[in-house]
């Protein structure tokens, strides 16, 4: 009879232990638990065992803020203000019930960075030739922070480049971040003196979308 009692209890436990088997997270894509304020913020959800057309996001606490939905495990949330203690982001499977939560996160929200164009790392200033010859493309980033793995596109940009004596070259180029030949030669003979001007760039993120960098980069070759 013991043994009966022992082996029914047994099962009991098991059945219980397999019936509140807990579900794994939905996992986020962004590096950081951070949203911003003024811009579009791409929100992506992957979950291991549920397909992704199965997954709703919804954000705590409600406000003004637009949760959209932009593919299969794909959102984007805009028209957002800061909160001090930041927002949830919820997931759940098919149904927004408390029974189908998947996931719970926590996200800062943050007046959105501004994206800096640099040239071999720097801003503007002096810049010595071996610095010069060694640069091959612009970048434009969010300073100290990554955001995503996509990098931000270059749309395009000016470029001039002075020579002490007077002379210069200069052109327009579009949908690339690579330095074209003729710029790359200049700096190949560049001289004490020599100017390097880059402006009117323009840029691409997913958070914000075309964006005219503010700052031109002038440098003189010393």
């Amino acid at each position: 009879m013991g043994k009966v009692n022992f082996l029914a209890c047994l099962i009991l436990v098991l059945l219980l232990s397999t019936s509140f088997k807990k579900e794994p997270s939905a996992l986020f894509s962004q590096k950081f638990n951070i949203l911003f304020t003024e811009v579009n913020n791409p929100i992506k959800i992957r979950h291991p065992n549920i397909a992704c057309e199965k997954l709703l996001l919804v954000m705590e606490p409600e406000s003004s803020a637009i949760v959209k939905k932009t593919g299969c495990g794909e959102f984007d949330i805009s028209n957002l203000k800061r909160s001090p203690h930041g927002v949830k982001l919820k997931v759940y499977r098919n149904k927004v019930i408390r029974r189908n939560l998947l996931s719970i996160q926590t996200f800062r929200t943050l007046k959105r960075p501004t994206e800096r164009a640099t040239l071999g790392g720097m801003t503007s200033s002096r810049i010595e030739k071996s610095q010069l010859v060694k640069i091959k493309e612009l970048k434009v980033e969010f300073p100290n922070i990554k955001l995503s793995d996509t990098p931000i596109e270059i749309l395009e940009y000016s470029y001039m480049f002075t020579s002490l004596n007077g002379s210069s070259i200069k052109g327009v180029v579009k949908n690339t971040a690579k330095l074209p030949k003729e710029l790359r030669s200049a700096f190949s003979t560049a001289q004490h003196g020599d100017q390097v001007k880059i402006y009117g760039i323009k840029a691409f993120s997913e958070y914000g979308g075309e964006v005219l960098i503010d700052e031109d980069l002038d440098f003189v070759v010393i």
